[in-house]
């Protein structure tokens, strides 16, 4: 039996058997049973997530085993395991100009390269996890938020903080792409789609510019400069697994860009992290761009559009197939639509003329 240990993590890996393991983690010092499960025949790994760090756990795994005449499970053997997890430590920025140490609440919830992801994430409470810089734009760094952004957790970093909260709904709202839904109906569509013009990643790197221009406050925003050499890095990455894309409305008669939004793909699976409307009147352009948007990932073979946590604008999309997932149902959904690749590419739909709103 293999123990893997992080900050707050520990995972049991063993040869699988055709029998159940029952696992139990207690707490030494407290002398009390933090967690137990039972793991099904021929399964060979579990991990007790979100434990607190610098502590002493006794780890008992016991072999379950049927009598002969099925009346009862039975304890065929047993081993018990002193393990420790490791400290919680101070995370710095890239520029060494700040550090923080992490409070016990946040170590619980970190996770960082060390960690193998899975679906034991689910067993986070609230709406966030949290990583930090590692530093942040190397091509280490650069594979861990590949593999986040495939589990569909987008990261919301903040300039000059090391620590980088990951959001995790215990609710997610998605469109259901697989529903029915007649997005060329919408009547902003009809009426002002021959005012634009549409592209998909003409400019990625300015998409992004422009959208943390518009998403900006005093206290900054989370396209932090670094945050977005990222992405643009990411997306001229031919190896990464996830694809990022920028879909720009543009106004025909001026060439300005009108809206944008952000996101990435994976399979027959959507994200979407971000939007921002630039030319705000009576025609709602980032409104008409999210019907292009939905008709054109439709029209590709995709299945499930990601949006985040849900917010009030978004009831209206209710009746375009939204709808909200828990973390298991929606862990079910993503994880079956990444193993199958869209029939159609989006850039070449939209260069062909085939989206609601046609290229230049």
């Amino acid at each position: 039996m293999d123990i893997r240990k992080t900050g707050n993590s520990v995972t049991v890996s063993w040869e699988p058997k055709p029998h159940k393991i029952h696992l139990s983690l207690r707490n030494v010092r407290q002398n009390r049973v933090l967690r137990q499960v039972l793991c099904e025949p021929n399964t060979n790994t579990f991990t007790f997530a979100f434990v607190p760090p610098n502590t002493e756990y006794a780890l008992t795994a016991s072999i379950i085993s049927n009598k002969i005449d099925n009346s009862s499970d039975t304890v065929t053997d047993q081993i018990t395991m002193n393990v420790t997890t490791n400290a919680s430590s101070c995370v710095s920025t890239p520029n060494g100009l700040a550090q923080r140490t992490l409070p016990p609440h946040i170590g619980i919830l970190m996770v960082t390269p060390e960690h193998s992801l899975g679906k034991w994430l689910n067993d986070a409470p609230g709406n966030y996890i949290y990583t930090f810089w590692s530093p942040f734009n190397t091509p280490e760094s650069r594979r861990f938020f590949d593999r986040l952004f495939e589990l569909a957790l987008f990261i919301l970093p903040h300039q000059n903080d090391p620590l980088i909260p990951v959001v995790h709904p215990i609710d997610r709202y998605c469109i259901d792409l697989t529903r029915p839904t007649e997005w060329s109906r919408s009547k902003k569509v009809r009426r002002h789609k021959n005012e634009f013009y549409l592209t998909v990643s003409h400019d990625f790197e300015t998409a992004l510019r422009v959208t943390a221009q518009g998403h900006g406050t005093t206290k900054g925003t989370w396209l932090t400069p670094e945050f977005i050499e990222l992405l643009v890095q990411m997306h001229k990455d031919p190896n990464a697994h996830v694809r990022h894309h920028s879909f720009e409305l543009r106004e025909r008669s001026t060439h300005k860009l009108a809206a944008v939004t952000v996101g990435f793909s994976l399979g027959s699976a959507y994200h979407d992290y971000s939007t921002y409307t630039i030319i705000r009147d009576s025609r709602s352009c980032g409104n008409i761009l999210s019907k292009v948007v939905g008709d054109t990932l439709t029209k590709c073979g995709y299945t499930i559009w990601y949006w985040g946590i849900k917010a009030n604008y978004m009831k209206e999309y209710d009746e375009c197939g939204g709808v909200e997932l828990n973390r298991d149902k929606f862990w079910n959904v993503w994880s079956a639509a990444t193993q199958v690749p869209s029939p159609r590419n989006i850039v070449q739909f939209v260069e062909n003329g085939e989206a609601l709103i046609q290229p230049k």
